[in-house]
């Protein structure tokens, strides 16, 4: 097997974006809030999770939530009548619905039960200020069902009676969500959207690498990574062994040039391995088929690999909007590799764990 130097492995990581930014570091660490970074203190609490005083609700709502319609249950604070409904899954609908409740309790505060951490229902209501929202974990409200109803069978007007129970009898077990500044709201997303992207690039990766496998191998012995925008080029333009070794060297060589591999050695190496590979297998059924799905694959690779590059920018440009900048940007002088781990971690919490000193990079060096 041949082994090649990594023609990025001298890249400092100020100059290049990788994946790994977002791998965070083992155990869990006791967090701080911004201004305590700033103080030198820890303990504090997440501007998401500083408590408020509960209001005095005018009603609790349960509301059971689908793609199509969503259960709801509405009991008005001092009575012990319910009403139940449903209400099309529409902004036009939702808003609609949302306007009943305030006329009928006078703009008063609600508190209302959603299974649903984060989604599109909890995107809606959270535009209503009057809505005081208590997400339910599924598994709290799978756990009561089953004690009350061991039948199993769900039902969702009656899962939606079971989240008003919850706010009745079990609200101080519940936390109300209270949405971060606008400011933090936009790092969080775009940090959650960059890791699914990377998520996706990972499958993809995985895939290219079970066909290649198959017919090319030669290819994970020439290069260390697939998801990169050198290999996505190289096997659009020479999917298979066959194809490669018509080609002269001299054209592979400005090939290698023009994807700025600036070691000759290595090239070097890539071109003798590439005239003395021998076809793993023969089966042009096989070949033809393996061949066109990796020219799939690493058009969408190419397409992630740049959507995660623009996030990186989108994220540097909301770090440097973000009223608490100039503290997080104390990481970013520990090492890129940090300074993007506490975007993701901030995307969690809200607040950021002191760096391990063991984890410090150094100028130049890869985790």
């Amino acid at each position: 097997m041949l082994c090649f130097q990594n023609e990025y492995s001298d890249e400092v990581w100020s100059n290049t974006k990788q994946d790994s930014y977002y791998k965070g570091f083992a155990g869990a660490k006791p967090a701080c809030t911004m201004a305590m970074i700033k103080e030198g203190k820890e303990g504090a609490m997440s501007e998401s999770e500083v408590l408020r005083p509960e209001p005095e609700f005018a009603a609790l709502v349960g509301i059971d939530w689908a793609d199509q319609k969503h259960a709801w249950c509405v009991q008005a604070v001092g009575t012990t009548e319910r009403e139940s409904g449903e209400v099309e899954h529409t902004a036009e609908a939702v808003e609609a619905w949302v306007g009943q409740l305030c006329q009928r309790f006078g703009d008063r505060p609600i508190a209302e039960a959603v299974e649903q951490v984060k989604g599109a229902l909890v995107f809606m209501l959270s535009e209503y200020e009057l809505l005081h929202l208590f997400p339910v974990p599924p598994a709290m409200s799978a756990n009561l069902r089953k004690a009350l109803y061991p039948s199993g069978a769900k039902d969702d007007p009656r899962d939606a009676d079971l989240l008003v129970d919850l706010l009745l009898q079990h609200r101080d077990k519940l936390r109300r969500l209270s949405p971060d500044s606008e400011a933090t709201r936009r790092i969080q997303n775009l940090v959650e959207e960059r890791r699914h992207l990377v998520e996706e690039k990972t499958a993809q990766s995985n895939r290219l690498t079970n066909h290649l496998k198959i017919y090319f191998p030669q290819m994970l012995e020439w290069f260390d990574r697939l998801d990169t925008e050198l290999v996505c080029a190289f096997l659009e333009q020479w999917p298979t062994l066959e194809e490669l070794q018509k080609v002269p060297p001299a054209r592979l060589r400005a090939f290698f040039r023009k994807q700025r591999c600036h070691y000759p050695e290595l090239v070097e190496r890539r071109l003798v391995g590439i005239g003395q590979a021998v076809p793993a297998i023969r089966d042009r059924a096989v070949i033809e088929a393996k061949s066109a799905v990796v020219k799939v694959s690493v058009q969408v690779m190419r397409s992630l690999i740049r959507g995660v590059a623009d996030l990186d920018g989108k994220i540097e440009e909301a770090a440097a909007a973000h009223p608490d900048f100039l503290s997080l940007n104390r990481c970013r002088e520990l090492g890129r590799c940090w300074h993007h781990a506490c975007w993701r971690q901030w995307a969690r919490s809200g607040s950021v764990t002191p760096m391990p000193r063991r984890c410090k990079p150094t100028a130049g060096s890869r985790r």
